[in-house]
């Protein structure tokens, strides 16, 4: 998921995660958690 963070405008967002499988509903969960931590990532000090 971060390649495609780290590469924009590489190819479409969706396009990538066709090839690499990933519904695009799990990336943008991915991305939301990123950017959001739940509480009980926070208290247990995850950095995913």
């Amino acid at each position: 998921m971060r390649f495609i963070d780290t590469h924009p405008g590489l190819a479409a967002i969706e396009l990538i995660l066709r090839v690499l499988g990933v519904p695009v509903s799990t990336y943008y969960g991915w991305r939301e958690r990123v950017a959001r931590p739940s509480a009980r990532a926070v208290a247990a000090g995850g950095d995913r």
